[in-house]
């Protein structure tokens, strides 16, 4: 009966595992390495850079957008960089008892939703008139965000308050980066320690 029961763990087991080879991987057909590397559920098609500012040149805006591309298409989720010059007005109004960076998040995360980005993924907004920013993450990523919210911008401070955002959005990047593998480290990590365990029972 043990045996049993430890032969239809593992068969269950098994079959996690290659659902989270498959997470993310849609109608179309991807080897076992690629989906490994898969976070969340898949990007959308939208730009990864939104400045409507001007605050970063353009040939180098061009080179972070396809880097924030490859980045999320390596890990399956979106990130997104807005700098704009100021909040929505509904925004402004409506919260108007909150401060400036809680109200840059608000416009952060209402801005992930309006343009339909996918389920898991961040944004980073930045807003010129009050230099106000904010992080929000979702889905998959949003407590994890959340806990790593001040070391992130710990890493951008430096050059966000020299006006290089260029490379504030490769500091972003970087953190965002590192912030995935080590998400995709730690889930293999615990599916590991759960068949150890279920094996041993």
């Amino acid at each position: 009966m043990k045996k049993d029961i430890k032969a239809l763990i593992f068969t269950t087991l098994c079959m996690v595992v290659a659902c989270l080879f498959m997470f993310a991987g849609g109608s179309t057909p991807v080897s076992a390495a690629e989906e490994t590397e898969k976070v969340g559920k898949g990007c959308s098609e939208n730009y990864r850079i939104y400045d409507y500012t001007d605050a970063i040149e353009d040939g180098e805006e061009a080179r972070l957008e396809q880097r924030l591309w490859d980045i999320s298409k390596k890990y399956g989720v979106d990130i997104a960089v807005v700098v704009d010059w100021e909040r929505p007005s509904s925004i402004e109004t409506g919260y108007s008892s909150k401060d400036e960076v809680w109200r840059t998040n608000e416009y952060a995360h209402e801005f992930y939703n309006e343009f339909e980005y996918s389920d898991d993924g961040v944004i980073f907004m930045l807003v010129q008139s009050d230099r106000s920013w904010g992080i929000q993450g979702f889905g998959t990523l949003e407590k994890t965000i959340g806990k790593k919210y001040d070391s992130i911008f710990e890493e951008m401070k430096s050059n966000l308050s020299a006006d290089r955002y260029g490379a504030a959005v490769d500091d972003f990047a970087d953190e965002m980066e590192s912030l995935l593998e080590g998400f995709k480290s730690q889930w293999i990590k615990d599916l590991a320690f759960i068949i150890v365990v279920s094996l041993v029972i």
